[in-house]
This record gives C-alpha cells, sequence and structure tokens, in this order.
C-alpha cells in the first residue's frame, strides 16, 4: 500500500485526544469521605465494571473514528491485481514536453524522430486513465503550449499531436523544464494531483553540454515534484552533412560582373564524404552544379561563380545537397540585394572653376562607369553633377545619394535631414570653399544634427608635396573598405597621399563611426547613421588639390562602393537564423495596403500583417518568429507593390551534429537524479504503469468514518442515563 498524500498520515494521532480527554478527566476527581455517600456506593458498585467498558467501547469507537478520517485524506493506494473493483486509479496530471527542434527531423527511412515522438506521445496518452489532466509543452528556440491549458479530454489531445509541426530552431531545454515548473506550480490542475513528465527527444548532445546551472537546478526541482520518464526517439547514428554557410566573397552584388559565391559543406560523421554533388540554385531556377570532397568531421567549399543580370531586387540564391538525412540542412539560404540603377546627385561647389578637374568631374568619371569598347554603362550607378545654386531645383526623391563637394553653403540642412532619415545617403567633401564653422554651426549645432563629426581646422599644406599623409591599411572593417583587406588589393592603397586635411572629432552619440583612417590614426571618413540612412564626412575634398586620392585607382573603387553601401540604407538584415525577427518599412502612404507574408513551403502558410508609423514618416512591419528555414516574402496587396524577400537559416553549429547522450550521461552529470528511460522501439505500457499508485481506495476509510460516528452516536444514546 502506498500513499498519495502521506504528510497528512500524522492527523491520525489525532486518534489518541479522546483518550487524553478520559484521563484528564480522571485526574479531576477528588476522594471526600461522606456518611450518606455510603449508600450511594453501594449501588454504584454494583453497574461499575459495565459503565467502564461502555466508556472505553466509546472511546475506542471516537479514536478509530479519527484515525480512519486522516487515513482517507492521506488517499492510500493499493498496486495488488485484482483489486480495481475497489476504487478508481489514483489521481495523475501529466505533462508531454515534445522536443520540435530542426534536429528532430532526422529520418531513418520510415519514419523522422519528430513523427516517432508524435506517434509515442499518442500511445502514452492512450495509456492515461480517464480523468488524467493532460498538458503539452513543445519546444526549441521557445517553450510553449499549443493546445492551450491542460485537458481532460485524452482524444481531443491524442488528435491535436497530429497537428503539431516540426521547426528548424535549436534545442532549448531549459526553457522547457523552466516552462514546465511554472505548470507545475500554478496549474490548479497539478496542484493536488500526482505529477508525470515525459520528456520526448533525441537528446542531442549539443542540448545537454552544460548541463550544469539552471538547468540542473530545475531538473531536480522537478525531480522533487513529480515522477521523471525521458524517451529517447533517436536511432545513435550521427553522419550528416550540411550546407553551412553561403556567402558572396564581396558584399555587394553588381550587375552584369562576376560574383564569386562560396558554399561551405560540413561533414559531420565519421567517413568521408566522397564526390559530394553542390547545386547552386538562383531565383528558383538551377545555375551550376560542382562536386566536393568532404573529409570525417572536416569542411570543404564549393566555389561558384555566377553574372547576375542588370535588375533592382532582391537575388534569392540556395546552395543544395542531396543527403537526405537531415534535410533541412541540406539547402542554405542567401537574400542578395543589389541595384542596378543607383542614381547619384552631386553638387559641385565650383561649377566654373577654371582647372580642367574639378570634384564634379573625378566623381561623375568614377561613377558613370563604360565600357571603353562598347560604351555601355558598366555598375550600377549614375551620377548627375549640377551646380551647387541649382540643387534646389531637383527632387531629391529620385535619388538615393547625394555627393556635397566643396559646396561653400548648406542649403537647406532640414529637407537634407529628412533625406537622410527616410533612407538616403549623404556624403560631404569639404575644401577650401567649405567653411568648417559655418558648416558645424548649420548642421551640428542647431535643431539638424547631420555631422558624424565637428570639422576642425586644416593641416598641411598642399603646396609643399613632399611632406604628406598615407591611409592606414589596417582595421579596414567596414563593409566598404573591406575590399581592401587582401594582400592584393592592400597595395591600391598605399599610393594613396593627403597633403592637406581637416581634423575630424567624432561625435560622441549611438550610430558615429569612423569608416577609414589616416596612417597617424587621425579619422579620413566618419560616418553617422540617422534614420535609415547614412551621412558620410569626408576629411579632404575631391579633388586633387589636397591630396592624389581622386587620381589614385583606389577612388572609384571606394566611391562604388559608398553609393551601394548607402542604396541598401540602415535596414533590418536580410538575412537572418531562424527564430529571429525580420522586419522592413514601407511608404507612410502606403501603411494602409494590406501586407502579406507568405512563410516557406511546405510547413508554412499565407497570412495578413501589419505595418506601424515611425518617426521619420514611414511605416514598419515586423515578423517576430520565424520556426523555418527558408525564404520568407512579403509583399503589399497592390500593384506594382513593395515586395520584400528575407534568407532565414538554420542553425547547423547546433542542430547538424546528431550526436547524441544516453541515461548514463545524466546520472554521471546529475547526480541523485531519479527517472526512468525508455528507446524508441521501448514498452510504452510498462514506462507508463511503473512506479504508479495503482488502485485508489481512500473512500473505505472514508466509509468507515461515517460507519463508526453512526455506531458511535447510536450507543451513546442507548447507553446515556434515563431522566
Amino acid at each position: 500500500m502506498a500513499f498519495l498524500n502521506p504528510l497528512l498520515l500524522g492527523f491520525a494521532a489525532l486518534g489518541s485526544i479522546p483518550v487524553i480527554i478520559h484521563l484528564l478527566n480522571r485526574s479531576r476527581f477528588r476522594v471526600v469521605v461522606w456518611a450518606a455517600m455510603e449508600f450511594l456506593l453501594r449501588a454504584i458498585k454494583q453497574n461499575q465494571r459495565r459503565i467502564q467498558l461502555r466508556d472505553i467501547i466509546l472511546m475506542i469507537i471516537r479514536c478509530a473514528a479519527i484515525t480512519a478520517l486522516a487515513l482517507s485524506l492521506a488517499r492510500p493506494t493499493v498496486n495488488a491485481e485484482g483489486l480495481g473493483f475497489l476504487g478508481g486509479r489514483s489521481g495523475f496530471a501529466a505533462l508531454i514536453l515534445l522536443d520540435n527542434s530542426m534536429s528532430m527531423a532526422c529520418s531513418d527511412g520510415k519514419e523522422t524522430r519528430f513523427d516517432a515522438a508524435r506517434r509515442i506521445a499518442r500511445e502514452i496518452v492512450g495509456r492515461f486513465d480517464r480523468g488524467t489532466w493532460v498538458g503539452v509543452i513543445l519546444f526549441s528556440d521557445d517553450a510553449s503550449m499549443p493546445l492551450g491549458d491542460p485537458s481532460q479530454n485524452l482524444d481531443f489531445v491524442k488528435q491535436e499531436m497530429d497537428k503539431l509541426k516540426q521547426s528548424d530552431g535549436i534545442t532549448n531545454l531549459e526553457a522547457a523544464m523552466f516552462l514546465a515548473r511554472e505548470v507545475f506550480e500554478r496549474k490548479r490542475e497539478f496542484v493536488a494531483a500526482r505529477k508525470e513528465l515525459y520528456l520526448i527527444s533525441d537528446f542531442q548532445a549539443s542540448a545537454w553540454k552544460e548541463p550544469g546551472g539552471k538547468l540542473a537546478e530545475t531538473m531536480r526541482a522537478l525531480d522533487e515534484m513529480a515522477a521523471l520518464r525521458f524517451v529517447n526517439v533517436g536511432d545513435g547514428r550521427r553522419d550528416n552533412l550540411a550546407v553551412r554557410d553561403l556567402r558572396t566573397t564581396d558584399d555587394f552584388v553588381t550587375p552584369d560582373a562576376p560574383t564569386a559565391i562560396v558554399a561551405e559543406i560540413r561533414n559531420y560523421g565519421d567517413a568521408d564524404a566522397v564526390a559530394v554533388p553542390v547545386d547552386l540554385i538562383v531565383r528558383g531556377k538551377p545555375a551550376a552544379r560542382l562536386t566536393v570532397d568532404v573529409p570525417a568531421g572536416g569542411t570543404a567549399a564549393a566555389c561558384f561563380e555566377h553574372k547576375f543580370a542588370r535588375a533592382d531586387g532582391v537575388f534569392e540564391i540556395a546552395a543544395k545537397i542531396d543527403d537526405h538525412r537531415l534535410p533541412n540542412d541540406d539547402v542554405r539560404h542567401l537574400a542578395a540585394e543589389m541595384f542596378s540603377d543607383i542614381r547619384v546627385l552631386v553638387a559641385d561647389g565650383k561649377p566654373g572653376d577654371d582647372e580642367p578637374r574639378t570634384e564634379g568631374f573625378y566623381l561623375s568619371r568614377s561613377l558613370n562607369l563604360a565600357d571603353p569598347e562598347t560604351e555601355a554603362r558598366v555598375g550600377p550607378a549614375s551620377a548627375e553633377v549640377v551646380p551647387h545654386y541649382r540643387m534646389g531645383d531637383r527632387n531629391l526623391s529620385n535619388y538615393r545619394v547625394i555627393i556635397l563637394a566643396d559646396v561653400p553653403e548648406p542649403s537647406n540642412p532640414a529637407m537634407l535631414e529628412r533625406f537622410v532619415r527616410a533612407g538616403g545617403g549623404l556624403v560631404l567633401f569639404p575644401g577650401d570653399q567649405a567653411g568648417n564653422d559655418l558648416y558645424n554651426r548649420k548642421m551640428l549645432e542647431g535643431n539638424v544634427k547631420l555631422l558624424p563629426a565637428r570639422i576642425g581646422a586644416a593641416s598641411g599644406d598642399e603646396e609643399k608635396r613632399e611632406s604628406y599623409v598615407g591611409l592606414a591599411a589596417s582595421g579596414l572593417e567596414h563593409p566598404v573598405m573591406r575590399f581592401f583587406d587582401s594582400p592584393e588589393n592592400r597595395p591600391l592603397l598605399a599610393e594613396v597621399k593627403f597633403f592637406k586635411r581637416y581634423d575630424l572629432e567624432p561625435v560622441s552619440e549611438e550610430g558615429v563611426s569612423v569608416v577609414a583612417r589616416f596612417q597617424d590614426g587621425k579619422p579620413f571618413i566618419v560616418e553617422r547613421r540617422l534614420g535609415s540612412g547614412f551621412v558620410w564626412l569626408a576629411a579632404a575634398p575631391a579633388s586633387a588639390r589636397w591630396s592624389n586620392f581622386p587620381a589614385q585607382c583606389a577612388f572609384p573603387i571606394v566611391i562604388n562602393r559608398a553609393v551601394q553601401y548607402m542604396a541598401q540604407g540602415f535596414l533590418p538584415p536580410r538575412n537572418v537564423r531562424v527564430g529571429e525577427r525580420l522586419a522592413g518599412f514601407v511608404p507612410l502612404e502606403d501603411q494602409a495596403v494590406p501586407l502579406i507574408l507568405t512563410e516557406p513551403a511546405p510547413r508554412g502558410g499565407r497570412r495578413q500583417i501589419e505595418a506601424i508609423p515611425t518617426a521619420d514618416r514611414r511605416a514598419m512591419f515586423e515578423v517576430p518568429e520565424t520556426p523555418f528555414a527558408g525564404f520568407y516574402r512579403v509583399r503589399q496587396d497592390k500593384l506594382k507593390g513593395a515586395e520584400f524577400s528575407f534568407a532565414v537559416n538554420p542553425r547547423c553549429e547546433k542542430e547538424s551534429d546528431l550526436a547524441a547522450i544516453g541515461a548514463e550521461y545524466i546520472r554521471s552529470n546529475m547526480p541523485g537524479l531519479e527517472f526512468s528511460w525508455m528507446d524508441r522501439n521501448g514498452d510504452v505500457r510498462a514506462l507508463v504503469e511503473g512506479g504508479r499508485g495503482g488502485t485508489e481506495i481512500w473512500w473505505i476509510p472514508m466509509f468507515a468514518v461515517f460507519l463508526l460516528l453512526a455506531v458511535e452516536s447510536a450507543l451513546a444514546a442507548h447507553w446515556a442515563p434515563r431522566t
């Protein structure tokens, strides 16, 4: 026999209260000698034994009633076979923790691990008695209860199991255990019941690498609350290939020019993989195929070269292998944004200068690139050079980047600020005419704060060409300057010489950073993120008066890369990992136009999302959850509406390694933890019924309580003295 509430057995001690009262009453009597009482005592002595026997019987009945009540509250159960007719099963409440991380998509050729987990979960629920409370926790990146609150409708729970979806997230075991603890402590259905926890997972080693800390603490707390039962649906194999990375070698994709694309393949198994075919897919169509040999436990790179057609928008690129062990990591996605027509407005501060090669000349030649033989346009940028005083005649919304080249006075800084905040790029090349004090007052110290740095005094002498300073060839981490961070391209910077420059003092504000430095460490280009756009401030003009930079090969490279960089704007990333959010912007006037989100097939669906106005006169949409890998597409429900494409990839470093742990690993790393263990093809009946409390017989002592009280009342009334 066992008791579901053993602590209440202590109340059985209350059965001694009638005995104590009896003894206390005896101690109250005092012997008094009184002659007249002799006659009464003689009469009483004749019935004394009979009266004492009656009192003892009543006292025993009362003690038995109190003891039976305590036994009933302790809820006794028996495990003997054939005694089910005595009562119902003891009250149970069970939590089923179902792992739906990416590794659970691994297949043995018959079913995936997740399918096996759902099958076993249904069998477990089918073994529960009617009236059992059942809750389901689904966990990968995070833990949730997809079926809502615990239910006693076991048929409903089994039916809903088939609707649970596999995700591409990582195994967050700690979040699952923390939620289970909260459910056990706070859900009323679990408070008074006998609790059971079923963890169904493939017990991937990466999720158990650090079993100490909060996870161990939570597991031990659950061990005190519930019976822990672990079900391993893994198959013991760890061989697996994965496309771990996909990238372009350059940060910017240029139309009509070869682009290098690298796919990295990782072998997580113990055997070499020979002649693995890797397919490159561009916008859903096969573009190329390569084969690579991947050593056991190592990586190999498939290097493709692809020329993208001239078109604005995001190119959806994918690299795919045919491994079939874990399909969700056999493909990697990349959203590469390309602009084929970046319109640039150059405001020339010296349009009538006698010098033949002004700043407008160098900027125009660097941005309006053409093939010398065919005169066809090369590169994504096209520049329009206008005198600075005609800049107000242009509609700035038609341009993505504005360059102020030695403009004497910044006109309408508020308009420029709106342009930048809306996602435009602004480049400032101050020179002889650009008064630093005037720029600082109008674009830094006033209401409009555009400058990323305070423009200080000019140092050096453009006439003394023997004294100069070059550009630093280290710390080239900015996407624009990263091109020069290689042995073959670094010499291009070595030829640049500055004879005169402004001292720039970057402001201490968020979003301000140094793009490039001089060899003495002083800033050459300082960047400021403002809204969704960028402001660049250079320490020298884009002419050959203060430096030889505009005449060097590095100048058109920096200018074109800067224009491409600014055209993208400071926007949320297009390439994220599973579980991370997606975001984008649409014009404020299009806020009311519905946005349709399409998730990756076949598991995803379509739904409508909303855009919320922001402070910079745009509307922002957000997708907070990305459970599946693939391309997510957001499109405005109107003709020629905005369209966005995002690439979401799994964390292969966590989920593609199929190495698993066993029961002994848990016992050695969490000593004292009590749990049952079952493999994929184990006996579900034995798992569920093993260690259970059996048949509950609380009603028998409770019936005895009422029976004893009834007998006590009848005897007390019958034996009471008659008047």
